[in-house]
């Protein structure tokens, strides 16, 4: 794993990184970074159960000759919100069955493909998202959450002799909306999911849901040779040394949380900045870099730092990217890339 700053990559961003990632390659090397984070998207890879799509795959083939061209990494992202039509038909993840029976061949194909040309994975992003659209039914939700448990599970067990694997939970501090009954339940609720749920399950293999019994997974327990989260800046429509102040303090806080509660392994924090103003996106860059050099100086293993995504995806450079749509590097890029002392 290398060490350092790092970008997340998807097809569906309609930023053209079909035709112009030799460049962009080319670029982010240049800019110092060393890992890209790819989704292998699974609608377009397999659009029907069984082998992969050959064009398909003699793309990320070349994508990832490319990437190695230029010394950097590439991990695979397995999911990342992109789910083929029939699979979700024949009830997704929400269906134990049929998550059993298709998410492992998938998982197969794309490690007998790709798997001695790559440099990590990343079975599953933001689980819990993954889980969200059952909310409505409880039993259906706690239902997928403990399917999407399982199936990182299986994942881990196929791709175990490999490159390392990475987990992606979108982690955040969850805070009440009022200071009603309900609504702190329902935070301490989404906190526990988020939270206690998965890193528990990966720490000591227990999965513990409510209104379920507790059970013990077998393999769970240390799968993860990297501990990884998203979070993302969360102003709540205000911008001000205040709001500013909080967004430091709880990036910092996730970091060291995130150490204290997974297992002991390094971590990949992936960081999410979309802002309407470019100059006040600045700023909150300028404050998340402070609160991640201050965690690593107090000892946190924060091996890697990666901009998501890599390509900014709305014109403008608001959209959150290490460069913006049209690939220029400006100030939001330079401060970034002061962020020295990861990995170190």
């Amino acid at each position: 794993m290398k060490r350092g700053l790092a970008v997340t990559l998807a097809l569906r961003s309609k930023i053209d990184l079909r035709t112009r990632y030799p460049e962009d390659l080319g670029l982010f090397a240049d800019l110092g970074v060393g890992t890209v984070r790819l989704e292998f998207d699974w609608a377009l890879l397999q659009p029907r159960p069984g082998a992969l799509d050959g064009s398909a795959a003699e793309w990320f083939q070349r994508f990832v000759e490319g990437a190695h061209a230029h010394d950097i990494e590439v991990w695979a992202a397995l999911h990342a919100g992109s789910e083929p039509r029939w699979f979700d038909d024949e009830g997704g993840f929400g269906d134990a069955r049929t998550a059993g029976r298709f998410w492992p061949r998938w998982v197969e194909a794309v490690a007998e493909r790709f798997g001695d040309q790559l440099d990590g994975w990343v079975p599953i992003s933001d689980p819990i998202g993954i889980a969200a659209p059952y909310a409505g039914d409880p039993k259906r939700h706690v239902d997928a959450v403990a399917n999407t448990i399982v199936a990182w599970r299986d994942a881990s067990r196929i791709l175990r002799g490999g490159p390392p694997v990475a987990t992606d939970l979108h982690l955040g501090m969850q805070a009440a909306t009022d200071g009603t009954v309900p609504a702190l339940q329902r935070a301490r609720a989404a906190d526990r999911l988020r939270w206690t749920v998965w890193l528990r399950a990966l720490r000591d293999g227990r999965l513990q849901l409510p209104g379920v019994r507790e059970r013990v997974l077998d393999d769970l327990a240390g799968s993860v040779d990297v501990l990884g989260a998203t979070t993302a800046l969360d102003l709540r429509g205000l911008f001000g040394d205040e709001e500013l102040l909080r967004w430091r303090e709880r990036l910092g806080t996730v970091v060291r949380r995130l150490a204290e509660e997974g297992p002991d392994r390094p971590l990949w924090l992936s960081v999410r900045t979309a802002w309407p103003h470019r100059a006040e996106r600045l700023q909150a860059v300028e404050a998340a870099v402070a609160a991640l050099g201050e965690a690593v100086a107090d000892g946190i293993d924060l091996a890697v730092v990666a901009v998501d995504p890599g390509i900014d995806p709305v014109p403008g450079g608001t959209g959150g990217g290490l460069v913006t749509r049209d690939r220029d590097v400006d100030e939001i890029t330079d401060a970034w890339r002061t962020l020295k002392t990861v990995g170190r």
